[in-house]
């Protein structure tokens, strides 16, 4: 498969560890634990950061405007992530 559609498919590695700080960014909405909140936050927001790290390199079998997505993509996820951290402990489960 080529590189572009996999990019374009979202089954790269960074994805998945984007997928994986999602999980854990929606499963601290669903919990009641300020402890377990704490950690999953701090997992979301790691991993997030990890996946800029991998993800965010230019490729040269890809064409610049991918490229260009990937490097503006990974820092908004993070961005995203750190936005619903902020909410979670804000308005989702105010404790």
């Amino acid at each position: 498969m080529k590189e572009e559609l996999k990019e374009w498919l979202g089954i790269k590695p960074a994805d998945f560890v984007v997928y994986i700080a999602l999980a854990a960014v929606t499963w601290m909405y669903f919990t009641k634990s300020v402890a377990l909140d704490f950690i999953l936050s701090v997992v979301a927001v790691v991993l997030c950061s990890l996946s800029c790290f991998i993800g965010m390199r230019s490729d040269v079998r890809l064409s610049a405007p991918t490229n260009f997505l990937k490097r503006v993509s990974y820092p908004a996820c993070l961005v995203m992530v750190l936005v619903c951290v902020y909410l979670n402990f804000a308005k989702w489960n105010a404790h």
